[in-house]
């Protein structure tokens, strides 16, 4: 088998949020305060998705992707669905709004957005969510598999599994995480970031491009070059001659699974490598990672 990677060899990996909220809809600080909060914490990119309104941004360390939070419907349930705009045009004039009604309006601008927006469903658990539900959406890039606002505050987690049953059945979904930071709880004390409360900065994505700008961000996304983490790093992932691959940094476990139960897991402290034989019969691998402090990394799958 020719070699298949996660992401290319060649590259560098940027950090950042694709999902958060400001004063311009449910959030409790500025646009200019959130990014100022994720460039002085080391992020390269990030992008403001406030609820059903356009709107892009600038900042000068960051790289800002434009993009908004639609609310919608799957049958009679509410749902919410990020589109990030891959490129240099916009559908939208800055400060539309949305005010949709029913799943049918919901799919019909969807698709209209489909050519020049990536469109992911976001916290698929908190909408409540069963993957009987998505049997007949076919619009989707991918799906939001950790929200840190939604575990961390609220416990509320399964995402996962719906990416799972989804990819079990030939969807070929990617992942992302993110924050879903509405930055609340503004009489804590620490308030906005060094408070208990604090829902930034919990979970990310990475992705590998050759430039930093937004449609080198949007594009190494839409191929799949990235994978969502809470912490740990995954350096390489890649199939080769039957053969997988890992390298990453230290962590207690590593896990390769597939479609089936065909999972393969090194455990130990301070684990940076597995390589193991394909069993032969998956359709996808896909690597978790999980670091001594109970931090996770998750990779995109590679399709075989």
């Amino acid at each position: 088998m020719a070699r298949k990677s996660f992401a290319p060899e060649e590259g560098m990996w940027l950090k950042g949020n694709l999902h958060g909220h400001t004063t311009r809809s449910d959030g409790r600080l500025t646009p200019a305060e959130v990014l100022d909060g994720y460039s002085s914490r080391g992020y390269d990119f990030v992008s403001i998705t406030d609820h059903d309104l356009v709107a892009a941004y600038n900042h000068p360390q960051l790289t800002c992707i434009p993009g908004f939070e639609l609310s919608g419907y799957i049958g009679e349930k509410p749902i919410h669905l990020n589109l990030w705009q891959k490129g240099e045009f916009s559908l939208f004039e800055e400060g539309t709004t949305f005010h949709l009604e029913s799943e049918e309006e919901m799919v019909e601008l969807v698709r209209r957005c489909k050519e020049h927006y990536l469109i992911y469903l976001n916290h698929p658990a908190w909408s409540l969510l069963q993957s009987g539900d998505l049997s007949h959406v076919d619009y989707l890039d991918g799906i939001e598999i950790l929200n840190y606002s939604t575990e961390t505050l609220n416990e509320v987690e399964g995402s996962i599994h719906l990416w799972e049953c989804g990819l079990r059945a030939d969807r070929q979904w990617l992942a992302y995480g993110s924050d879903d930071n509405h930055n609340g709880f503004t009489d804590s004390p620490d308030w906005p970031f060094g408070n208990a409360e604090c829902d930034s900065f919990g979970s990310y994505l990475m992705v590998k491009v050759e430039e930093q700008s937004a449609r080198a961000i949007t594009h190494a996304i839409e191929m799949g070059h990235a994978y969502v983490s809470e912490g740990p790093h995954i350096h390489e992932f890649f199939v080769e001659d039957e053969m997988v691959h890992v390298r990453c940094s230290p962590a207690k476990r590593i896990i390769c699974k597939g479609e089936r139960r065909n999972f393969v897991r090194k455990i130990g402290n301070g684990l940076t490598e597995l390589i193991t034989p394909l069993k032969g019969n998956e359709l996808f691998v896909r690597v978790e990672i999980t670091d001594a402090e109970g931090r996770r990394a998750l990779s995109n799958p590679i399709f075989l």
